[in-house]
């Protein structure tokens, strides 16, 4: 059985969210256990929210919100967002909605949170859920080498 949660990011956290990330993204070192412990713990802001789905202990499928303020119009206040990034799950779970589910618990936990809004960047595989599933709108596309 899969348990989902979305939770603050916890030290705890770190090192399951690195060994996942490793494991879907193996050309992609620099998402080490140190940078996301910078990313998910160090803002200013505070610890970006992480949803995660668990099979047993092992962390199978996972999403971060990592709190920024932002203006939303040009004469408005700043205010209380995510960035939805680091969505990963291991080959073995996916085709299973586990994305469009722990996004939505992830915002959930932020809106608790008082987060107005969110923003993310996706890679072509979450596309689909992002702007069709979970009805994000889609801006653009980045040319990343």
């Amino acid at each position: 059985m899969i348990a989902l949660q979305a939770a603050d990011a916890g030290p705890e956290s770190i090192g399951a969210s690195a060994a996942l990330l490793a494991d879907v993204f193996p050309h992609a070192p620099r998402l080490d256990a140190a940078w996301l412990a910078w990313s998910h713990l160090e803002n200013p802001l505070g610890p970006s929210v992480l949803a995660g789905a668990r099979e047993d202990t092992r962390l199978v499928a996972q999403v971060a919100g990592r709190l920024l303020r932002a203006r939303l119009a040009a004469d408005a206040a700043p205010a209380r967002g995510i960035l939805v990034h680091h969505a990963a799950t291991s080959a073995a779970f996916r085709r299973r909605g586990l994305l469009v589910r722990l996004v939505e618990a992830a915002l959930a936990h932020a809106r608790g949170s008082g987060a107005a809004f969110a923003v993310a960047v996706v890679n072509q595989n979450s596309v689909d859920a992002f702007v069709r599933k979970l009805g994000f709108a889609a801006l653009g596309t980045l040319d990343v080498r």
